[in-house]
């Protein structure tokens, strides 16, 4: 069967494109992009398409950008395409993001692809990923440690956004190029050992289908589809489970009781974690293993203990279950972010005569000495700390003791146990919070300044 009518096919199984539909493209002006074009523009009057080609240009290279930006150009004038050419400082925005090149331009491109569909009225946002990207994809979340939805790879459709030639490899789309006698121009930066994707791409999925099986990639992918199937299962099973026996508080969270909880599947529990997460803070985003593990043992500590998550996300263990929400505003004292620092909490078992590290801004403490809810704050009445053992001072006699400046003492950031202070950042721990040969578990407390 030709490429153009598997295509056509599967858009009448999948209900992937429907006639009339107005479809923006992204078109680097390489191969599968340039495919991609042309399976629209041959399918665009049978089906009552308008096609809009999106061009972004990364700002990542001078001369062969322009290059690439001018053919996406003229291929389009040729074919009666509407273009619009894009162009995002990348580099500018993965240092102010702090995040890779790579994930820069793929945050970039999305945004005026989605940007455009807006203004234009679009219905279907096209990419032209195809299987190898698919199993190359697969197999960096692999390493990355990603659960089953990441393992399961690319979607060719999800929301707007669909992948006409997810089912082709690379070899299959560069045949039908040449068949049709069409050229496109290749991006010099696909090429380069300097990123992670370009290394699976060039180097390890190669030596896969050439040392171990010719079929690697689409045995891969088809792991993957199956990775989705069970993710979709699970994640059924979570709601499920959470509408039954789940506790909406008044603040918006949600409290997992205990026996209930404790009765479900290993894989079922973490999925209704990743649920509540959701439910409660409307993502999970930078929720990693770790920090589910850490839910997880919260069901078994003493109530108060809690454990802080990101974006100011929080699980508290009740008397009943764990609690999993969203800070609204103030627990046990003002919290603060002095000079922009935020509070990262850590717990494992400690290791008899483990080393502890000497770091100003981490601290080890020992967790079953820790009554409350720990806090990052600034001072309140009544705060104390320990000075040696079984002996304590009030925080202010402290301060005055060791001539703290008293306009800097209401903006030295502390971390709390109700009003027992465990650490006054920058200068002391408690003694009674330290580590001894008797500690089982340390909670670590990291200070990150921003």
């Amino acid at each position: 069967m030709d490429l153009v009518q598997q295509i056509e096919k599967e858009w009448n199984e999948n209900q992937l494109v429907k006639k009339g539909d107005h479809i923006i493209a992204g078109i680097s002006g390489g191969a599968d992009s340039v495919c991609l074009l042309a399976v629209l523009c041959e399918l665009k009057q049978r089906w009552n398409l308008t096609v809009t080609a999106v061009h972004v240009n990364h700002s990542i290279r001078k001369e062969t950008a322009k290059r690439d930006a001018d053919f996406v150009e003229q291929l389009c004038r040729r074919w009666d395409v509407a273009c619009r050419v894009e162009t995002v400082d990348v580099p500018a925005y993965a240092k102010r993001e702090g995040c890779s090149v790579e994930e820069a331009g793929r945050i970039a491109r999305y945004a005026s692809f989605e940007r455009i569909r807006k203004v234009c009225g679009g219905d279907k946002i096209a990419v032209a990923h195809h299987m190898d990207d698919d199993a190359e994809t697969i197999l960096f979340q692999l390493i990355r440690g990603s659960g089953l939805r990441g393992l399961g790879g690319m979607e060719q459709k999800r929301g707007v956004i669909i992948r006409p030639l997810l089912s082709f490899t690379r070899k299959q789309i560069e045949a039908w190029l040449r068949e049709k006698n069409l050229s496109y121009v290749t991006d010099e930066t696909n090429l380069s050992q300097d990123y992670t994707r370009n290394k699976i791409r060039l180097t390890v999925l190669p030596y896969l289908e050439a040392q171990i099986s010719d079929k690697a990639r689409e045995h891969i992918v088809n792991c993957g589809k199956l990775c989705l199937e069970a993710d979709d299962y699970l994640t059924q099973e979570a709601q499920k489970w959470l509408e039954r026996e789940g506790r909406k508080q008044e603040d918006g969270a949600l409290e997992l009781p205990t026996k209930a909880f404790g009765r479900l599947h290993p894989a079922v529990k973490k999925y209704v974690i990743r649920e509540t997460m959701k439910r409660t803070a409307g993502k999970t985003k930078d929720i990693t293993h770790a920090h589910i593990a850490g839910i997880l043992r919260l069901f078994d500590l003493p109530v108060g203990k809690q454990l802080s998550l990101p974006d100011e996300r929080y699980a508290h263990k009740t008397y009943d279950g764990v609690k999993i929400g969203v800070k609204k505003g103030k627990t046990d004292g003002p919290e603060v972010k002095i000079g922009e620092c935020r509070m990262i909490l850590t717990d494992f078992p400690y290791k008899k005569n483990e080393k502890i590290p000497e770091n100003t801004y981490t601290k080890w403490f020992d967790y079953d000495t820790i009554k409350h809810a720990v806090s990052l704050r600034s001072r309140m009445p009544g705060d104390r700390i320990g000075v040696a053992k079984g002996q304590s001072k009030k925080l202010k006699e402290y301060m005055i003791d060791q001539k703290i400046p008293r306009d800097w003492r209401e903006k030295i950031p502390l971390v709390a146990d109700g009003n027992r202070i465990l650490w006054v950042v920058g200068y002391r721990m408690a003694e009674d919070y330290k580590v001894t040969e008797h500690t089982k578990r340390i909670l670590q407390i990291e200070i990150q300044w921003d």
